[in-house]
């Protein structure tokens, strides 16, 4: 499972959170415009694109659920 991202043709950074298949936060960063790509450190399945100021409100290891 691979879940990276690229930020060709962004205008702004955004937050990436990656998720496993048991929507464990598996990495997360905040991607930059124009980066080429983002690899998760660990296998991931999901990926939760968000504004950059959320980034701390997930930690590695956290369960995340949508209801």
């Amino acid at each position: 499972m691979e879940a990276a991202i690229h930020m060709f043709f962004m205008q702004f950074p955004i937050a990436v959170i990656w998720l496993n298949c048991k929507y464990q936060v598996v990495d997360k960063t905040v991607a930059q415009p124009w980066h080429p790509f983002y690899v998760p450190k660990s296998p991931a399945k999901y990926v939760i694109e968000i504004h950059p100021s959320h980034i701390n409100d997930f930690q590695i290891g956290d369960y995340v659920s949508y209801a």
